[in-house]
């Protein structure tokens, strides 16, 4: 998938555990949760991953801001 542009709607959570992803020993060491919490995104809108422009949403008190 390296090198081409994916053509359709990515879906994914507002918060995010990592802990499956962290080694053995950092999760014995740390015994703490690693949840992050979704505050924005970056877009790429193109036909391809050399060309097009970028938006971003993020997250704000009062709502999500393009």
């Amino acid at each position: 998938m390296l090198g081409s542009k994916i053509n359709h709607t990515v879906h994914f959570p507002s918060r995010l555990d990592l802990q499956p992803f962290l080694s053995s020993n950092q999760r014995q060491l740390n015994g703490q949760r690693h949840d992050y919490r979704l505050i924005g995104t970056v877009n790429h809108h193109g036909h391809s991953v050399h060309s097009g422009h970028y938006t971003s949403f993020a997250l704000a008190n009062s709502g999500w801001y393009h």
